[in-house]
């Protein structure tokens, strides 16, 4: 865990890729950013959790932080990821976060939790 530039800084190039959704959360002042691979359905609006390994890192992340965010530069706007700056994209992170604008926890998860704890 580190600061969220630190962290931006290390996936920068997966933010810029546009293909994985990147989990973001925060543990005390310390933040998390790690890669996700759910296959998006765009005609039914909803991810698809057929991944066992990011269903626990799912599980992990929202043991952490059940506000903890998910976010890709193609569907959520962390504006113009080939001209921002690193600080661009950190506020772009970090504003996203604390608006609660694609929470993890409602992302689908609810369905394949089976009822389980994850808090």
């Amino acid at each position: 865990m580190a600061s969220l530039k630190g962290q931006v800084r290390e996936w920068r190039n997966a933010f810029r890729g546009q293909v994985a959704w990147m989990a973001v959360w925060k543990e005390g002042r310390s933040w998390g950013i790690a890669p996700l691979y759910p296959e998006y359905d765009e005609d039914l609006n909803q991810f698809n959790w057929d991944n066992d390994v990011d269903r626990a890192d799912v599980r992990n992340i929202l043991a952490k932080d059940p506000n903890a965010a998910l976010m890709n530069a193609y569907y959520i706007n962390l504006g113009d990821v080939e001209t921002d700056t690193l600080d661009d994209l950190v506020s772009a992170v970090k504003w996203q976060y604390g608006n609660k604008c694609y929470p993890l926890a409602v992302c689908n998860v609810a369905e394949w939790l089976n009822g389980e704890e994850v808090i």
